[in-house]
Order: structure tokens, then sequence, then C-alpha cells
């Protein structure tokens, strides 16, 4: 076992991340060899990739005398403002095409695409459109197009077309609408918009002002994100019928907005409300995030038919209570591997201590627990007592919890765990325990401040 009470990069907590479109690992690539003028790398990998990198080379037009054969073209980071019909109208063989941030020095101006532009693209399966000021979503696309990147742009998500996008399987439309790319207003989506992508397997929605659940989702959807909009209320029939969904993203639509580090609007119901009933379909469902909206309860009826969960993200609510006291909601998750708790402290409190409910005794598939930030000041033998028969816990994480002592030797009672994080935390030694109990929070809480610079993410007022 590893206990860790200074300063790292902790790296075994992550939460979920946004991939880009499309990866390529290519093998072996050699250059091709083209005229000296030409702007572009053209690298032959594997024998059958031909890559055309154009990325930031400052180019006012699609270059001329791109190999007919190319099959990934990155065009992003240039200042071309206009693709005609005739850009990309010799590239039978591109499969691949970036094109975001096309405008990129002057990218308040919008990208105009003509309709024809990628008629000739028959092989074309993904298109990345970040950041060029779209305000409706392309038409005519080719067939094929599987993945469709139409981040951060200004598509009116109410008046949105999408009979064009029957093929798609992956489709991010993210930060369309919100506090740094705003849109002046909160967005419904019209009923069964989405309900003509019988195909789709991803959708992102996040950070749009989106006030409620879209209706007519596909039951395709394998992975859907919802996540920092505002939406205060999850209904009974939000969910329904999506008996594929594996992933469901739906944090910070009710965010506590002390200490903040971004435009904070907090809910007008105080919380997120979630009806009993609304997770019931999702029997496939293995990650959930519903952290940073300021839950104050775990409803059992909840987590009832989730029993192939796997990953549960909970922080930044405000969770203590109900993670100290009874908890049978944890009885349904046989299969949890992960689960975050953290930064579910009460406001201007610091207890001396905390105890995690008895029922975290029921996770015997968890893995990697994170409970930062719950602030207390002491490890007391009964703090961490539920979890002494978890067999498969190889990870705990009680940094940031401004905790002045604790006795080692209640870490033996984790024998299989491998790693114990206590840094961020303001620990003395037991001999003068005493007198550290008699230490003000607040100094405690300006020299952490001090010695450890904390990020504003993940700063804490200081208890009083």
């Amino acid at each position: 076992m590893v206990v860790i009470i200074g300063q790292m990069l902790f790296l075994l907590f992550s939460s979920f991340c946004h991939c880009d479109i499309e990866r390529i690992f290519p093998g072996v690539c050699e250059p091709m060899r083209m005229p000296p003028k030409f702007p572009c790398d053209i690298n032959v990998c594997n024998n059958s990739n031909i890559i055309s990198n154009c990325n930031q080379r400052q180019l006012t037009n699609v270059p001329s005398g791109i190999p007919g054969n190319v099959t990934v073209l990155d065009l992003s980071k240039n200042d071309i403002y206009n693709i005609t019909a005739e850009s990309f109208s010799n590239l039978f063989n591109l499969t691949i095409l970036n094109l975001n941030f096309l405008n990129y020095r002057k990218n308040k101006d919008r990208v105009i695409i003509n309709s024809m532009a990628f008629k000739n693209l028959t092989k074309l399966t993904a298109l990345k459109l970040v950041k060029t000021n779209l305000t409706d979503i392309p038409t005519n696309l080719p067939p094929n197009v599987r993945k469709l990147d139409l981040s951060n742009n200004n598509i009116m998500l109410q008046t949105m077309n999408l009979s064009s996008l029957a093929n798609i399987t992956h489709l991010w439309l993210t930060k369309n609408c919100y506090s740094w790319n705003p849109c002046k207003s909160s967005v419904t989506v019209e009923n069964n918009t989405f309900a003509v992508m019988t195909k789709l397997r991803i959708l992102d929605l996040t950070y749009n002002n989106l006030t409620a659940v879209p209706k007519g989702l596909p039951q395709s959807l394998e992975e859907l994100s919802l996540g920092f909009n505002q939406i205060a209320h999850i209904f009974q029939d939000d969910f329904l019928g999506l008996k594929n969904l594996q992933a469901l993203k739906f944090q910070g639509n009710c965010p506590r907005c002390e200490n903040a580090p971004f435009p904070c609007v907090p809910c007008k119901n105080s919380s997120l409300d979630i009806h009993p009933l609304a997770f019931r379909s999702l029997t496939q469902l293995e990650r959930l995030h519903l952290g940073g909206n300021s839950l104050r309860r775990l409803d059992s009826s909840w987590f009832q038919n989730l029993t192939k969960l796997k990953v549960l993200y909970l922080s930044f609510n405000l969770l203590e209570k109900a993670i100290t006291e009874d908890a049978p909601c944890l009885q349904y998750l046989p299969q949890l591997k992960k689960l975050d708790i953290s930064f579910n402290y009460e406001p201007k409190t610091y207890s001396k201590t905390v105890k995690l409910s008895r029922d975290f005794s029921h996770l015997h598939s968890l893995q990697i627990l994170q409970m930062a930030a719950l602030v207390f000041q002491e490890i007391g033998p009964e703090t961490l007592s539920s979890l002494y028969g978890l067999k498969n816990l190889s990870a705990l994480n009680l940094g940031t919890n401004f905790i002045i002592n604790f006795n080692s030797s209640v870490f033996s009672n984790f024998p299989q765990t491998k790693m114990i994080y206590l840094a961020e935390n303001r620990l003395y030694p037991m001999q003068s325990s005493s007198k550290a109990m008699e230490t003000s929070p607040a100094s405690i809480c300006l020299q952490m401040a001090f010695q450890q610079h904390l990020t504003a993410q993940s700063s804490l007022p200081c208890p009083t």
C-alpha cells in the first residue's frame, strides 16, 4: 500500500472526457515528395492512409494540388472563409475531413460552405466543423458520413433540421449556446427532432442552455451527454425506451455556486428534481454522472434497475447526510467499480469527523472511491469502517478534506489497497493532536492556500 500525504498528480481519478471525432495512430509513415511551394505535409502511412496535414498554415483558400488519393485532410486553424463546390471535388478517397477553426484569426466571421461542397466525397465517414460559426447544419452530406462534430458554433437547436443526418452514429452539438458563446435565450428542442436519427449511438448536447430533456430520442443511443445545461427536472418518461443506453452524463445542471470558477446560476428549486422512476428503463447503463446538481438525497428507486452500473459520479452535490446516514440505494449497485462522492461538504460546517454509511459495505466490486472535500478534522476508527470488507478496493482518495490528524493504524484495515491519497490536508503528528485540534479552521485554510496553490475548481471556502 502507498499512503500519499504530499503533493502529486493523482491520475487515477479522472472524469469523463470528450474524445476527438477520430484519432489516427499511423504505423510506419513516409513523406510524399511534393512541389517546393506546396503548403501542406503529405505522409503515406501503412501504404494505404495518405494524410495531408495543412494545419495552421495561414491558408486563405483550400490549396490546389492536394493529391486525389488523399484519405485524411486536416485544414484546421487557417483563415479560410469560403468552401466552394470545387474545393474538394477531386478528393474521391477522402474519409476524414477536419475543418475545425477554419477562420482561426477572425473567429467571429462565419464560414460559408457551398451546399455542394461535399458532393463528391462518397467515402467520407468523419467531418469536423468545430468553431466555424455555422448557424445551420450543413445539407447534402455524403451518405457514408457517420461522425459529425458541430461543437462551438451558433446553431439554433430550437429550429434545426436533422433530416439529412439519418445515417449519423456520432453527433457532437456541444457549446452552441452558453455563457461564453451566448445566444441570449433558453433552449427547448422540439419534440422528436432526433427521431429521424435511428442509427445514432453517441449524442453530446452539453452547454446549450437546454431547459428540458429532448423528447423522442432514438432508441439506438448508447451515450447521451446533457451536462451543464439548465435542466431543473428529469421527468418519469424522459429516458423511456433508451434500452441501449450505457452512459448518461447529466452533470452541472443545478450547480453549487459558492466559489464556482465559472458563471453560475443556481436552480430556482435549489437542486435537480429527479422523478423516482426516471431511470427505470436504463437497464444497460454502466456510467452515470450526476455531479454538480446540488442533490441532497439519493432515492433508492433511481438505482433499482441500474444493476449493471460500474461508474457513478456524485461529486459537487450536498450529500454529506445521504452518505453518512442510511444509504439503501447502494444495495442495488453490485457491479459498481468507481464511485466519486467528493465535494459534498455542507457549507459553513467543519465536523470533527464523519462516518460513512454502513451501506457502503454492499459495494463488493468497488475499486476506486473518491471522497475528497467532505471537510472534516479527523479520521477516526469508525470513519471508514464500512469499507474494511471491500476486498477489491485498490485506491482511496481522502485529499482536500482539511484533515488535521489521523491514526495510521486505521489503514491496516486496507491490506489490499494499493494507494491512499492524503495530500492537500493539514496533518499533524498524533502526539500533538490535542494542540492541533485547537488550530482555527480559518488558519488551516489560509496555510493550505499558500502551501498548495489549490486550483480554482477544487478550492474550498474556509470553514467558519
